[in-house]
This record gives C-alpha cells, structure tokens and sequence, in this order.
C-alpha cells in the first residue's frame, strides 16, 4: 500500500533533508568503524595475553632408557609468546598423558630456543608439545607431530615453530 501526501514525522536538522543528512552520518560512522578492523590476513594481529592462575607443572624427564626409539628437535618458540618467555618456561613432549621429553628455554637474541629430546617405542604416535609460560602463568598446548625417529620433523637441519597460539 502507498501512501501519498503523508507529512514525514519531525526529524533533527529539518524534515526528510535532514533524515538525509542522518543516513550518511550513519554511514560515515560505519564505515570508519569497518576500516579500524581488517580481515586481511596479512594484516598484523597484536595479541595480549591475561594473566593465568596455572602453577608450574610438575612435568618431570622421562628415562631414555624405557624407550627404544628417540628424536631430537631444535624448538623455536612462537614469535607471538617470545616477551613473556624467560628460563623459567619449560617445553614437554607427551605421547598420550605420559610426558616423553622435557626442555627448558634459552634465549639467543630476541628469540628463545629449546632442544627437546622424545622418547618412544612405536612409530606412528602422535606427540602433543605443551609450553608453560611461567610470566603468564599459563599452558599452551598444540598437537605436533606423528613420532618417527627416522624422519626429522622439520626435515634436514631446520629449526620447528610450533603454533601455540593462532595470530
């Protein structure tokens, strides 16, 4: 149904003109609002993290000689968690619940590095690599890599980046 000759109802800054001048207002308030954020994922994401109640874990270093089969990666950790790493942060390699290898961090310029030794009797296992950031009081947690200690997981002489977080 069309209603003709209908007076608009009052609006600020004078009738259907103004209305007009609200819309692109509105507009104009949208559109910065969708320009501040981006979906382009080259863009950089700056993440902060709050502070965690976690305690340290009592992970402790798994007997090498229970296992027939060990594999030795050079970790690098996440650039995203390197201002809140220190000494104090410990890497684990578990296979199930059961821890298989345990490192502590170093740091080597502005990055932080660890050497973690795994241990298994099976290839094939699935090995989930946890990081407890002793300044965050916090875990991180991603599954790694399938163990096979005939294949190194970062291929010949490379260093791993596991993604803790996604940035």
């Amino acid at each position: 149904m069309i209603v003709k000759n209908r007076k608009s109802p009052s609006l600020p800054f004078g009738g259907v003109g103004g209305g007009r001048i609200l819309l692109v207002l509105a507009l104009i308030a949208c559109i910065m609002a969708s320009s501040c954020s981006s979906d382009d994922d080259d863009a950089p994401v700056i993440q902060k993290f709050e502070m965690g109640t976690t305690a340290r874990p009592n992970w402790q270093m798994p007997n090498f000689d229970n296992y027939e089969q060990t594999m030795t990666v050079m970790i690098l950790l996440q650039d995203t968690l390197c201002e809140y790493a220190s000494q104090d942060d410990i890497l684990c390699a578990q296979i199930g619940n059961e821890v298989r290898g345990l490192a502590s961090l170093e740091q080597y310029k502005d990055r932080w590095v660890a050497s973690i030794t795994v241990g298994s009797n099976e290839a094939g296992q699935m090995v989930t690599l946890s990081y407890y950031c002793t300044n965050l009081r916090r875990i991180f947690t991603t599954e790694w890599t399938s163990f096979d200690a005939n294949l190194k997981p970062t291929g010949e002489g490379s260093v791993y980046q596991p993604l803790f977080v996604k940035s």
